[in-house]
């Protein structure tokens, strides 16, 4: 029926089938894992970038702060305020280079509903050296 020569060879030429075709798979699931292993590397290069722009975006913006603060009023031209209440609301008053209190703004803060030690600190005056500070003080009392 069948000849032993014939079944061996059959039998050699399934190997060598099989064999290519690992050797295909491998070099074609190798070739995928390239193209995701430089996908990957890629990506973490797109993110270095980025955190790169970032940190250059950071030390700009230090270094436009280090500038500003370079245009800062002499220490006798600085701006000095205090808050204090009057006629039942919070009020401001800038105080100029000789010490003196000019009144400078008039909130809509009632002072009524106000704690008894945010009452005494406003009878003796709360200082901000900026108006930042001044406006950070003024907002703790607005909440």
């Amino acid at each position: 029926m069948f000849d032993i020569k014939k079944i061996i060879i059959i039998f050699i030429i399934l190997a060598l089938f099989s064999a290519l075709f690992g050797v295909f798979l491998n070099i074609y699931l190798n070739r995928k894992m390239e193209t995701a292993d430089m996908e990957q590397i890629n990506m973490i290069n797109e993110k270095t970038e980025t955190m790169n722009k970032v940190e250059n975006i950071a030390e700009k913006k230090e270094i436009t702060v280090d500038v500003s603060a370079s245009n800062q009023k002499p220490l006798n031209e600085t701006e000095k305020y205090i808050v204090k209440s009057k006629d039942g609301k919070i009020v401001v008053y800038q105080i100029n280079t000789n010490g003196e209190e000019k009144l400078y703004k008039e909130t809509d803060i009632i002072t009524k509903y106000l704690t008894d030690e945010d009452l005494k600190l406003l009878e003796n005056g709360i200082e901000a050296d900026s108006e930042n500070e001044l406006n950070k003080i003024l907002s703790d009392f607005e909440e």
